[in-house]
């Protein structure tokens, strides 16, 4: 299967960026994406790199999730 062009890039990633971060809802589905990342497999520095979250932000919500199992925001 090709990969599909898309047109300006850096608008589209600027407007998902804002998307996720807009509400409390996208902020825990983010963070649950990015330790299941690391769970997988990845260490937190690489997937703070594909992310654009810090290593330390990573490793707390890891240890947040260690501590208090997955808080469902309300």
């Amino acid at each position: 299967m090709r990969r599909k062009e898309i047109p300006d890039v850096e608008t589209f990633i600027v407007d998902l960026h804002d998307e996720v971060s807009r509400t409390r809802e996208g902020r825990y589905y983010h963070r649950l994406h990015v330790v299941l990342r690391v769970l997988k497999g990845a260490s937190s520095y690489e997937v703070s790199s594909i992310y654009e979250d810090s290593p330390r932000s990573i490793q707390n919500w890891i240890r947040q999730l260690l501590n208090q199992g997955l808080c469902v925001p309300m």
